[in-house]
Parts: C-alpha cells; structure tokens; sequence
C-alpha cells in the first residue's frame, strides 16, 4: 500500500536506465503511483521511490550564520540557466529566504554554490553508494551541475567525449567547456578555470583553456567528490547518461 507524506514532493528512478519521473503525491494511493509526466519506466525495470531533497533539509539553516542584511549572511546560490543569472538565499533568524527559501527543492544532480561569510560549517551526509546509472539531462549551454557518483572526477571519468555528444573544436568557442570555481580548490579565491574539449590530429583532449601549451587533461582528477562544475555543451544533451 502506498502512502506518501503529504506536502512532500517525491520521485521514482528507473534503477536500469538512471531516469526520473516525478511523482503527483495528491494522486498517488492505496496501490496506486501517479506519474507526472508524459512518459514512464519500462514496466520490466525495477525502480526505487524517493523524497525530493529541499534545501533546509540538505543544508540546515541552523548550521550557517545569520544575518539582518544579506551582504552579513551566509548564502547559497542555485544558477538559472533560462535567465543565465544566479539566484539567491540567504540565512535569517527564521532560515533560508530571498529569491527562495528552505522549501526549494533541489533535484539530484543540481550543483549549488555556498558562501560561508566567516569561519567554517560542517556538515555530515551519510547515504548508501550509487551503483546504479545517472541520467543528467544537459541544455545547451551554461549549467551548473553535480556527479550522481560521490568521488574524485576526470572528465574521462564523467564520460565528457564525443561518444557521448561532447562537441571537440580546435577553439574554445565552438567546443564543449568545462568551468570550475577556483574557490573550491583554494578557499577564499575567486574566477573561474576553464577547460575546452579541443580537437587535434591526435584526437579529442580537455585542455586548459588558458595553457599555451595545451597539456592534456582528460584523465586530470579536477573535481572533488560533491563539488558543482559548470558545463556547457554547445548542443542539449537530453539522454546523457552517468555510468
């Protein structure tokens, strides 16, 4: 019998093919599971039932250090990619609040970018291992995302090739990029480091877009295990899948 906690969202994922299909709690009863969408997992794979994460939830507003005005108080911002802009929260007395609050959801695979204004927040998150495919529908363009899968990435190891609709072009402005906060490397710097998917008569390569040299760093580990990193395919990508 199913019963889902009311004021809830949830989602079902497809354990075969990492896709996910949020579910219509108000629909959903007895032995019944409404999907709310216009397609649904092959009724011969297994699927699992899931509550959505909302920030409050992942990111307790109690841990981080409030403020009356907003420029004082730790932040956290989610980017948009309809608008190109960031939105933002930030943390008063009474939680998360500004363009969002505590209640936003935050699908998987959404990166976020936190601004602790002083000192430092730890936070603990326990959860079993991913063994199982991620689906990461990309757009074209700018996006910040994050692994299905808890460790240390390459872009090898993510799968960003042309096998998998990565675009390679001898020049940053035709090929599919890859940015990274340089604060997540060393806390307290600011910018970008970009890297391209440039093409060359050896083949396909991820390079420093700023690196005369143009070393190769495919296989480079350049992300930690959680941290978000801007993609930007020059194409959607809508059946990218995570192995």
């Amino acid at each position: 019998t199913i019963s889902l906690p009311k004021g809830q969202a949830h989602y079902v994922e497809d354990l075969v093919t990492g896709r996910r299909y949020e579910v219509d709690t108000a629909m959903s009863s007895g032995t019944r599971l409404a999907i709310d969408s216009g397609s649904m997992p092959s009724v011969s794979n297994r699927i699992t039932l899931r509550p959505h994460w909302t920030l409050e939830a992942l990111l307790p507003s109690g841990l981080f250090t409030a403020a009356t005005h907003a420029d004082q108080a730790d932040r956290v911002m989610i980017f948009d990619p309809a608008s190109g802009n960031f939105r933002t929260a930030s943390c008063h007395a009474d939680g998360w609040t500004g363009d969002f609050d505590g209640s936003q959801i935050v699908p998987p695979g959404t990166g976020l970018l936190v601004q602790v204004r002083q000192g430092s927040v730890t936070h603990t998150l326990t959860g079993a291992v991913r063994a199982t495919p991620f689906h990461m529908p990309l757009l074209q363009g700018p996006q910040l995302v994050s692994s299905g899968f808890l460790k240390d990435h390459s872009p090898y190891s993510l799968g960003l090739n042309p096998d998998n609709g990565f675009i390679t072009a001898p020049s940053a402005s035709n090929a599919a990029r890859l940015r990274l906060w340089r604060g997540d490397l060393t806390p307290g710097t600011e910018g970008y480091q970009g890297y391209f998917l440039r093409s060359s008569p050896a083949g396909s390569q991820w390079v420093d877009e700023a690196d005369p040299a143009a070393l190769d760093q495919t296989r480079a580990v350049l992300i930690q295990p959680g941290q978000a990193f801007f993609l930007l395919p020059t194409t959607e990508l809508p059946d990218f899948q995570e192995k």
